[in-house]
């Protein structure tokens, strides 16, 4: 299954015109597939400044009730292990390789990979996804160093937020 909103898509194309929106089909586990999703992006608009990596695999995708059950290693087949590692890794190391080269040249960039909680990479019966998201973020940390200098940054972001915000406890 893809994530693909064709509403959303012609919403944004009604409100900022056909040229300013570039909707593509990525298989971000080939990398044919980002070299030309990259390729189309700065054909289109003349280069490119943020790259977000936020397509993944989730936990649905190795059970339907992964929470209601106690899942074990035996629940995780190879093929399920190796596509979330081609999709949640493999996949911000491909689109990153296609887009660091674009960024390189105006000196400037900025890549975010989406992440999850210290809690969630390490918690039992959350694999292969925790395993994956782990990977993500040393992965990321790696190549912040890496491109240390060149005006590129590189940052994971999780997604939600803490249920309490209160500052000071009663």
């Amino acid at each position: 299954a893809m994530d693909i909103d064709q509403a959303g898509v012609m919403a944004l194309q009604d409100a900022h015109g056909k040229d300013a929106v570039l909707a593509l089909k990525v298989d971000v586990s080939d990398p044919a597939s980002c070299e030309a999703a990259v390729a189309a992006t700065v054909s289109q608009f003349g280069g490119l400044d943020i790259l977000v990596n936020n397509a993944a695999l989730g936990m649905n995708a190795v059970h339907p009730r992964y929470q209601a059950r106690n899942m074990q290693i035996e629940d995780v087949s190879e093929e399920t292990w190796q596509r979330f590692m081609m999709v949640n890794i493999c996949g911000p190391f491909f689109m990153s390789r296609q887009v660091v080269p674009v960024l390189r040249t105006r000196k400037w960039g900025r890549i975010i990979n989406v992440g999850t909680s210290f809690f969630t990479m390490l918690r039992p019966g959350f694999s292969p996804y925790g395993p994956s998201k782990a990977a993500v973020e040393a992965y990321s940390l790696m190549l912040s160093r890496e491109l240390e200098g060149s005006g590129i940054t590189v940052n994971v972001v999780l997604p939600g937020g803490p249920a309490n915000t209160q500052m000071v406890p009663d």
